[in-house]
């Protein structure tokens, strides 16, 4: 079935193409009668020709087909980016070092160590990072999880990203527990043996200083990854529609811009030690070093099973599941110099 394009775009994730691959040469010909793909399936395929053209070494091909299939997808969606603009100048002006002080001598706390939140920039070693940690036998891996997000929206009237930090720092106390209440509940039906959960979503960076706040016995795994290889990796994935920065260089530049001085101010107004930062480079170069410090900040026993990650068989979800099957490799550092120019 030619025309049936998701299937090819699957299967141009899960194999190498050379350059006499019947398949690489199928995506040409249909790139090449682009008229009789549907147009909502015309994205697909180009991201998988580029993948085929990255995957033989033809990298000037390779980023003008991505060039064209993020600006045919971009397109279709809303932008977000003046709402996140807002946002983050929110956070900085309301979760200030005062009213994290403040806040933390008051009663605003539930003492529950299950949750383990891992954010980062998508694609930035998060769904490693999770994988390493669930291979633990007393944590159990969750994935992308929009509990959070849907208890903060349960306690406050506006919904809106820029209005969110200036109503969550004006919340009294009984509510800033009710979120966590609402999360913790949430979190338990997930799994409710588990002594700890890993919550994957990359975007909780924005909330780190109420999740200190409400549950500070809950540990902050921050993954971070050089700027230029974090943004190139989003803008060659077709990731989901909620995303649009991913899909415009300029966009995304602006975006980690906006990620990295909210993840600095955090860095300034919570105590030291509240968040452990992990880099992806550090983790293929020096896997068991990494993997250590990190399972000893979570204040768990060591358990060698972190290092064989590969045969972890729990499902993944994310645009990294071949990856994260595989064991560590040093190819996507530096990555983006393929395409320098």
């Amino acid at each position: 079935m030619p025309h049936f394009i998701s299937a090819h775009q699957h299967l141009s994730h899960l194999k190498t193409y050379q350059q006499n691959d019947p398949h690489f040469h199928l995506l040409k010909s249909l790139a090449n009668n682009i008229e009789q793909v549907p147009a909502t399936e015309r994205t697909i395929l180009y991201f998988a020709l580029a993948k085929a053209y990255d995957d033989t070494g033809d990298y000037k091909r390779t980023f003008d087909t991505y060039k064209l299939a993020n600006k045919l997808h971009l397109q279709k969606l809303p932008n977000y980016e003046p709402n996140l603009e807002l946002q983050a100048k929110s956070i900085v002006s309301n979760f200030t070092r005062s009213y994290i002080k403040k806040s933390s001598n008051t009663e605003t706390r539930v003492e529950d160590n299950t949750p383990i939140f891992i954010v980062g920039m998508p694609r930035s070693g998060t769904t490693l990072v999770e994988q390493i940690i669930s291979s633990h036998k007393n944590v159990y891996g969750a994935g992308e999880l929009k509990y959070l997000h849907e208890a903060i929206q349960k306690q406050i009237s506006d919904k809106s990203l820029k209005g969110m930090a200036a109503k969550l720092t004006s919340l009294p106390t009984e509510d800033l527990n009710a979120i966590a209440n609402t999360y913790l509940t949430s979190l338990s039906l997930v799994d409710s043996t588990a002594a700890r959960i890993t919550d994957k979503m990359p975007s909780n960076f924005s909330y780190l200083g109420l999740i200190h706040l409400i549950m500070p016995n809950a540990k902050i795994i921050h993954c971070m990854r050089e700027l230029m290889d974090s943004c190139l990796s989003n803008y060659v994935r077709l990731i989901n529609d909620t995303m649009d920065f991913t899909y415009d260089l300029s966009s995304l530049g602006r975006y980690y811009n906006r990620y990295m001085d909210i993840m600095n101010h955090w860095h300034t107004v919570l105590p030291v030690g509240a968040i452990h930062n992990i880099r992806y480079e550090d983790t293929v170069r020096n896997i068991e070093e990494t993997v250590k410090s990190l399972i000893e900040h979570l204040d768990l026993e060591w358990d060698e099973h972190c290092l064989d990650f590969h045969n972890n068989k729990r499902k993944v979800k994310t645009a990294s599941f071949v990856q994260v099957r595989k064991p560590i490799y040093q190819n996507s550092v530096s990555g983006w110099l393929r395409y320098e120019d």
